[in-house]
């Protein structure tokens, strides 16, 4: 009984009123609490990069490197993850590589059901026979 009671005392949570107007507003805002970034490695440490500045994220032989602005970097995730961290930033043309939407130019279909993809820095991307059905539905939506 009062394993229960102690249980009950704790089943909603509390937050003060200046917490709730700070999300509140930012919910209003459109901005972000949390500015959404990704850890990965530069030389013996590790940086932050703000998912925006991502351009792709590609996977050969076990090593996932990410793509940006600033640079390229390894980092230490899968692509389901971050695909999924993404929050519909990233599109995934093929197994290896995520896309971020932002950054895609240009799509062209080459002929054979796949496409090619060109991106703000001028890389082109494969996009698989597979995918490219999907790729040219999310780009339109």
């Amino acid at each position: 009984a009062r394993a229960s009671k102690r249980l009950a005392m704790h089943a909603e949570p509390v937050f003060s009123p200046e917490l709730v107007e700070r999300l509140q507003a930012a919910i209003r805002s459109g901005t972000s609490v949390h500015k959404a970034r990704l850890l990965v490695r530069e030389g013996s440490g590790h940086r932050l990069v703000s998912l925006s500045d991502i351009i792709r994220i590609t996977s050969k032989d076990g090593a996932l490197r990410a793509h940006a602005t600033t640079g390229t970097y390894f980092a230490d995730y899968t692509l389901a993850e971050l695909e999924a961290r993404g929050g519909g930033r990233f599109l995934r043309p093929n197994r290896s590589e995520l896309v971020n939407v932002a950054h895609i130019e240009r799509i062209e279909s080459t002929g054979d059901g796949s496409a090619t993809l060109t991106l703000s820095e001028g890389t082109s991307v494969h996009v698989s026979r597979r995918r490219a059905s999907e790729v040219r539905r999310l780009l339109q939506a």
